[in-house]
């Protein structure tokens, strides 16, 4: 059979082959590599994110004769990237729902204890101070979070007032953020090395298959499609480039297709 284009979207076609028996374990193995990549494609972005903040940490070394605002203005702009950094890194290994959302696990199993060591402060430090309010108060030197309510009396009247500090956690982070994110991205690329050659594999020896035929067709990949669009508040879509097959149009030519279809 002909097909009318030679790029196929596995992971739309995948329910579709699911509900075929003798597609199950291909469906499987699929799905699995597919994870490999989805964790790839936030770890990058989390690798990228970190090198960004740290070229802003070597430019945070001001004369100290300029306001102090300037390097408050630079400690934000790092706080933010690392936070990102953190969310990306946690996202892809530690949500608890893979199975629910047909994500396979990645990453973590035959870990060195330091790195898994590592991984369980970021995954703390994520749960209580920033996907979630938790105050830390097992953590040392000090607490995360400190609050106070302030009831002042005086002879003529009672007044209430607030005190807070919020630590700098993204900056502690750093370290197990890059220790984390490097081994992963190390784990990631000897498994696709193992994994992908196997599913190609697989692959080549299921085309034989008629249904199998059916379905890639009803599945084209056309990269037009895939990057054209906005997001439901009208702002686009964040571009990443991946790991194009060969033809592929680059970054630079999705953005003038993009351009050209508002």
């Amino acid at each position: 059979m002909l097909f009318s284009t030679n790029r196929f979207n596995l992971l739309a076609a995948l329910p579709e082959l699911e509900k075929i028996s003798q597609f199950k374990e291909i469906s499987r193995k699929i799905r699995q590599h597919a994870s490999l990549e989805s964790v790839s494609f936030d770890a990058d972005r989390a690798q990228e994110l970190i090198e960004i903040a740290m070229k802003f940490g070597l430019s945070t070394e001001k004369p100290k004769a300029e306001p102090i605002i300037q390097n408050s203005e630079y400690a934000a702009i790092i706080g933010a990237l690392t936070f990102r950094a953190i969310i990306l890194y946690t996202s892809a290994t530690h949500t608890s729902s893979h199975a629910s959302i047909g994500r396979f696990k990645v990453g973590l199993r035959d870990a060195p204890q330091e790195i898994r060591d590592a991984h369980a402060r970021l995954c703390g430090l994520r749960d209580s101070a920033l996907a979630h309010y938790g105050t830390g108060d097992h953590h040392s030197p000090r607490p995360w979070i400190k609050e106070a309510l302030i009831l002042n009396i005086s002879p003529e009247e009672l007044s209430l007032g607030v005190a807070g500090t919020r630590s700098n956690y993204t900056a502690q982070a750093n370290q197990d953020l890059q220790d984390c994110v490097n081994f992963l991205r190390a784990v990631i690329t000897e498994r696709r090395k193992r994994e992908e050659p196997a599913l190609i594999a697989m692959i080549d020896d299921t085309l034989k298959h008629n249904d199998f035929i059916k379905i890639l067709s009803n599945n084209p990949y056309d990269p037009n499609n895939f990057f054209t669009g906005s997001e439901p508040n009208g702002t686009r879509t964040t571009l990443s480039a991946g790991r194009f097959i060969p033809g592929h149009p680059m970054i630079y030519e999705i953005e003038k297709i993009l351009n050209e279809n508002p």
